[in-house]
């Protein structure tokens, strides 16, 4: 390996460590940010190597943490697949943390909390009109049509 080749490389893995002191990241996302910046593909990889080696870039804990995170906001399955993928994590890893995290949640509970919220918001409206606020409002938070239809019934 080169001089330059080396200094390459030191400032690819600088740029991976700042990215990784703001947030955790995917190696998909370091893959891409190395690139947008320049580097060759053979330096990204070598520099990906070295994070994954050491524990920093690890997409089974990167998953784990954004589903928490999601779902205290709380988001739906439907959403967070949506957002994992697009962040470059393979399915079977989004299903696998997605079942750990989700075990003693009902998504049903969920919705249920969530529509009470907004009913009481949208006391002023027609009930008809609410309820499809409230049924767009769950949608868009990536909640399943069946676990908002059952819940609006029960309104």
């Amino acid at each position: 390996m080169s001089r330059n080749d080396q200094r390459e490389l030191l400032k690819a893995k600088t740029y991976v460590y700042r990215l990784l002191n703001i947030r955790l990241r995917s190696e998909h996302e370091i893959h891409d940010k190395l690139a947008k910046r320049g580097f060759s593909s053979d330096l990204i990889n070598q520099a990906v190597f070295y994070f994954k080696d050491v524990g920093l870039i690890d997409d089974h804990i990167f998953a784990q943490k954004w589903i928490e995170s999601r779902l205290k906001k709380p988001y739906g399955a439907g959403r967070i697949k949506l957002e994992l993928r697009k962040k470059g994590i393979h399915d079977s890893i989004i299903q696998d943390e997605l079942r750990q995290a989700t075990e003693e949640l009902s998504e049903e509970d969920i919705v249920f909390q969530l529509a009470v919220q907004r009913m009481a918001k949208y006391q002023t409206l027609d009930e008809t009109k609410a309820k499809q606020r409230i049924y767009g409002y769950l949608s868009r938070r990536g909640f399943s049509g069946q676990a908002i239809y059952k819940t609006l019934k029960k309104l």
